[in-house]
């Protein structure tokens, strides 16, 4: 039996080290990589059932050509050139009758989600087309577009060091167990002290030393709570704000609206809660703060997360250890070749939410111009 090392693609976090045991050309069983620095030997359910994606019964194998009516069941095998053959003239044919912008692409959120993610994109600007949507408005795509119009990049939470750890509406130990769940955890045994804010009482509540349960889509009011606490009470870190902030006084006029009593009207977390939270994250250094997909799925999503992300430059905890840590991004190739054709081609695109732009054209929107034919028919 020989063992294969690889990594994981269940998920969007597909970084998991695996170890394949293969005997005879298949699949024996699967194991956690335990020198991968990511996982170090943990997988998730999905991950150690892995190798039912190649062994289904079920798994398509060629492509399948419908033959009879829509919905009959009827199909029919044919070759890979065939198939790429009828779908590239059926698309060269609409670009030159109604334009390359009237093909649009939806992608969901498979396994290899990031690499195949690329080609989509480089295909769709070779193509002429900035029509190709995804989820990313429900999915880390409000963490990444503020955290990066915020702080310039987009930072991670660094759990290992921490003392004080700060989950807002996430959920690693049912979403993430073999990384941040893991991590979350050992910080713990550690003496790490663990506070969760989350509308329900999940499994990561559970471990929680401290559980503050609020009325779901008030976050940016708590945030803005918290806030409040620490500019009025001078628990803010004045050196890094003064060194390191744009907009301090402005903010800062918005927040001092949001009083403790205000707060607790909104969000029903009691006054002393807010305060008390406030005053823990100030005292407690180096604090990790991570926020989850529970707050971008709101309907004032953006400015919710802007909120809370605020709090970590508040508090100096960003470019610390056992804070935000920031990584150098890793250089290589421009592949969805953005720089050759994006900036003539975002201007053509049916998004009317223009921040997302850079990732994609969020579903509601590539829907909406299918519906209405504004502000162009998508075919």
């Amino acid at each position: 039996m020989k063992i294969v090392k690889t990594v994981c693609g269940a998920c969007a976090q597909n970084d998991c080290g695996m170890d394949v045991y293969v005997e005879n050309g298949r699949i024996a069983r699967i194991a956690g990589m335990k020198e991968h620095p990511y996982n170090k030997g943990a997988l998730c359910p999905k991950g150690l059932a892995s190798s039912q994606t190649v062994r289904d019964p079920l798994r398509l194998k060629y492509p399948l050509k419908r033959i009879g009516e829509r919905g009959e069941g009827k199909w029919a095998r044919i070759s890979w050139d065939e198939a790429l053959g009828e779908i590239a003239e059926r698309i060269l044919a609409l670009k030159e009758t109604h334009g390359p912008e009237t093909l649009g692409v939806f992608r969901g959120a498979g396994p290899g989600w990031g690499g195949s993610w690329v080609y989509a994109q480089r295909f769709m600007h070779a193509f002429g087309s900035p029509n190709y949507a995804t989820q990313v408005h429900l999915c880390f795509g409000p963490r990444a577009v503020t955290m990066a119009t915020t702080y310039g990049a987009v930072p991670e939470a660094d759990f290992d060091n921490a003392k004080l750890i700060i989950l807002w509406a996430s959920n690693p130990v049912e979403t993430s167990l073999p990384n941040y769940g893991r991590r979350v955890v050992e910080a713990k045994s550690r003496g790490a002290k663990l506070v969760v804010i989350d509308p329900r009482f999940t499994k990561t509540a559970a471990k929680a030393d401290w559980y503050i349960p609020l009325r779901p889509g008030t976050d940016g009011a708590l945030a803005l709570g918290v806030a409040h606490v620490l500019i009025e009470e001078g628990l803010y870190d004045r050196a890094f704000v003064e060194g390191h902030t744009h907009g301090f006084a402005e903010f800062a006029e918005l927040a001092k609206a949001y009083t403790p009593r205000r707060v607790s009207e909104i969000t029903t977390v009691p006054v002393e809660t807010i305060e008390k939270l406030a005053r823990l994250y100030a005292g407690t250094k180096p604090a990790a703060l991570m926020s989850g997909n529970g707050v971008e799925q709101l309907t004032n999503t953006m400015q919710t997360v802007r909120a809370i992300q605020i709090l970590p430059a508040l508090t100096g905890n960003l470019g610390i250890k056992g804070g935000y840590i920031f990584t150098p991004n890793v250089t290589w190739s421009d592949m969805p070749l953005k720089g050759k054709y994006f900036s003539e081609l975002i201007d053509k695109s049916v998004s009317r939410h223009k921040m997302f732009s850079g990732f994609s054209v969020v579903y509601p929107d590539l829907l909406d111009a299918i519906e209405t034919d504004e502000p162009y028919p998508v075919k």
